[in-house]
């Protein structure tokens, strides 16, 4: 091996606050929508009792806006790709039509709606803490076609186990 593949990848740690100014310097037009979107993110988290009613507030705030970029996707394009990457990695790595699925945080099925359409009729779960965003996965599911593959999604309300007995993943 050469040492240039030896090296560790360096990584910026974004929260500091000197990565802040110079991304502001170098991209100023996005001072501003940071700005309204920090302003927005503080009001939220002052005005909800924990973390998950921060989140279902931020969700539905985004999801009004804009679904795709809810989930952290700049475009259409972005959001595809993203998906076809989490699908593909897991296939690779042995996923297989008759598989079960429990995605944690569905999201609007960014990736959900490669796996629903490949795994076996009702063996796609996905749980989602927002509401709205799993709206957005409903018009993920009829903008496919995919609602004859019975996939389960499900609002929970938080993302604590409390009883397993009906789980359909026990063996």
């Amino acid at each position: 091996m050469t040492q240039a593949t030896d090296a560790p990848r360096s990584r910026t740690n974004r929260a500091r606050l000197a990565h802040k100014i110079r991304y502001a310097v170098r991209h100023p037009d996005r001072v501003r929508p940071y700005l309204r979107r920090a302003a927005r993110d503080w009001k939220l988290w002052l005005t909800t009792r924990d973390h998950v009613a921060y989140y279902r507030a931020v969700m539905k705030a985004d999801t009004a806006q804009n679904p795709a970029a809810a989930v952290g996707s700049a475009s259409r394009e972005r959001w595809l790709a993203l998906g076809r990457m989490q699908f593909d990695y897991l296939v690779r790595h042995g996923l297989t039509p008759e598989s079960r699925m429990l995605e944690i945080g569905c999201g609007n099925l960014r990736a959900g709606w490669r796996f629903i359409d490949y795994l076996d009729t009702g063996h796609y779960h996905g749980i989602d803490i927002s509401p709205e965003i799993l709206l957005a996965a409903g018009d993920t599911l009829a903008e496919h076609g995919l609602q004859h593959k019975l996939p389960h999604l499900s609002l929970v309300r938080d993302l604590r186990v409390r009883d397993v007995s009906s789980c359909p993943f026990r063996g």
